[in-house]
């Protein structure tokens, strides 16, 4: 989970967009496969399936900055 992505870094749960980068980065190269909320909840019903080290990247705001 992130809270806000921006160049005010220095605030607390305010990430660079570069460190960012460098998370998903490193996610992609463990093997990890990012999956939309749309198919978790599937999963949850017992509707869909997730592959192998499925994660969910979350924002806990509705900032600007996630959409850009």
């Amino acid at each position: 989970m992130y809270h806000q992505i921006g160049f005010q870094h220095k605030r607390r749960g305010v990430i660079p967009p570069e460190l960012f980068d460098t998370h998903m980065l490193y996610l992609k190269r463990m093997g990890f496969n990012p999956i939309s909320h749309d198919v978790f909840e599937k999963f949850l019903d017992g509707k869909g399936k997730v592959p192998d080290n499925a994660i969910l990247i979350t924002f806990d705001d509705g900032y600007e900055s996630f959409y850009k």
